[in-house]
């Protein structure tokens, strides 16, 4: 009771001589109180924001705050990313940032509320959902970026047709409310929710039953249920669910991809396919010990010179051993004997029987094909040798570099990369590691030293150098023309 009438008397004064001598004390007492959270807050504080703001940019331009010039400032077009009026820039703007009252904040407080949430309270078929977003860049009109479609709507006997955004991510056909009132179109009311991407609430005031048909496509029209909201601006928002029922999507959309078939991706589809199939053929017969997976096929061939790991002379080197082995999984065991034996034949790696100062961890994981594959901890080691870096291209970089009359690719994947370049025998003895089968070194490039991947790409680097249009990327490598006949014959440069 006595807060209304401190707030009867906070708007009119003169019922203060109605007022009994107690409650005129109480109002005495709380009434600067009232004035500072009362219900004019906000105004308040925007006129005592506003006269600040005037004051710290007297003597300069109120469009962009320069000192230079009060008037024709170049920037009366843009808009001010905080009020999103035009005139003016955001560094001047003249609105309060924080200008809502207590009552204000308590009532934006209670809508995002647990108790008041939209998942509680509210069943999920009252919740909908839009969902378009758009980075707008310079003075680029929003309209011209989002995907527009033209669709004719119909009620009862007002119809008309208008460009709609295609949003896939709503939920349900969102149209604005001006639109609504040019076509004097009839809206019903509704409880249903709309949320933005964000998740914060969309002002609803009502709902519209319309028939939407494509141009052209008259005798195919759809029955389409839209929430109509004053947030939006000359727009209507397409649903998925109504995009697909328009047949601009598939039904399954978007597990519904098309892709090319593995045939027409291996060869080229024209006329001459058969001569292209005996021209791969003859090359793939002549540099048939190029094209081959067996590891076999590395004796006695290397990548260039021998590599060499240097360690670093500024700092003490403390040499490390692994004295324990780590037990292969039971169904690994099969697997990593034949991993074992099969480096071992190839001369990849060789037992030891002397002592070595490094003696790094070596263990066995699974691969993607269940198989084992032996991996090798450097980690201590790699603190001391010297890193060859050696710059390679980035993914983009590639995608970037491919020329705009290229028709035809081809790519080639090096089998065993790092193991293709071979150590001497002092940088050997640095890669020595234990294994229940025994103690090995390799005597080419391992996986985990942080010099192979460097000292392989300047090598491969050199052996691609001088082939027109080549691109390589680690152990991966990109050949393009603009025909096949050409192809080939930077295939055929590459295998020499």
């Amino acid at each position: 009771m006595a807060k209304e009438v401190i707030k009867s008397l906070y708007n009119l004064p003169e019922k203060a001589a109605q007022l009994k001598p107690g409650q005129k004390q109480y109002i005495q007492k709380h009434q600067n109180q009232y004035q500072n959270h009362g219900p004019n807050r906000g105004q308040n504080q925007n006129q005592s924001y506003r006269q600040a703001k005037l004051q710290q940019f007297r003597g300069r331009c109120l469009h962009c705050g320069s000192n230079k010039h009060t008037s024709n400032c170049p920037k009366t077009n843009l808009h001010c990313n905080r009020c999103n009026k035009p005139g003016h820039t955001g560094f001047v703007c003249l609105s309060n940032p924080h200008p809502r009252s207590q009552h204000q904040s308590r009532q934006q407080s209670n809508k995002t509320s647990p108790a008041c949430s939209p998942t509680r309270g509210q069943s999920p078929e009252r919740q909908r959902r839009a969902s378009a977003l758009t980075v707008v860049k310079n003075s680029t009109s929003v309209n011209d970026m989002l995907p527009k479609l033209q669709l004719c709507f119909s009620q009862n006997k007002s119809s008309f047709h208008y460009m709609a955004t295609c949003d896939t991510g709503a939920t349900i056909t969102v149209i604005a409310s001006d639109i609504i009132d040019r076509y004097q179109l009839q809206i019903l009311r509704t409880s249903e929710r709309l949320l933005m991407a964000d998740g914060n609430p969309m002002p609803v005031t009502g709902t519209i039953l319309m028939m939407v048909t494509l141009p052209g496509k008259q005798d195919k029209p759809i029955n389409v249920k839209a929430l109509v909201s004053p947030a939006l601006h000359e727009d209507v928002l397409l649903s998925l669910k109504d995009q697909i029922s328009l047949g601009l999507l598939p039904d399954n959309y978007p597990n519904h991809v098309k892709v090319c078939s593995s045939s027409i991706l291996k060869t080229p589809c024209n006329n001459a396919e058969g001569a292209v199939n005996t021209d791969l053929e003859s090359l793939k017969a002549e540099f048939s010990d190029v094209l081959s997976d067996d590891l076999s096929s590395l004796s006695n061939k290397s990548l260039g010179q021998e590599m060499t790991i240097h360690l670093r002379n500024a700092v003490p080197i403390k040499p490390r051993q692994a004295t324990i082995t780590w037990q292969i999984p039971i169904h690994l065991q099969v697997s990593a004997d034949k991993v074992i034996q099969d480096l071992v034949d190839t001369g990849i790696i060789v037992p030891v029987h002397e002592p070595t100062e490094w003696t790094s961890q070596g263990h066995f994981v699974v691969k993607s094909d269940s198989s084992a594959r032996l991996v090798t901890d450097y980690t201590q080691l790699n603190k001391f040798v010297k890193w060859p870096v050696h710059p390679f291209p980035s993914p983009d970089d590639i995608v970037q570099s491919i020329r705009p009359d290229s028709k035809v690719f081809a790519t080639f994947d090096c089998k065993f990369g790092y193991h293709q370049v071979k150590m001497d025998h002092n940088s050997s003895l640095f890669t020595t590691f234990p294994a229940p089968q025994g103690r090995f070194w390799y005597t080419r490039a391992p996986m985990g030293l942080n010099a192979s991947g460097d000292e392989f790409c300047r090598r491969s680097d050199d052996v691609i150098r001088g082939i027109s249009d080549c691109r390589k990327l680690v152990d991966d490598i990109l050949l393009q023309a603009p025909d096949m006949k050409t192809l080939l014959q930077r295939i055929r440069e590459l295998f020499e």
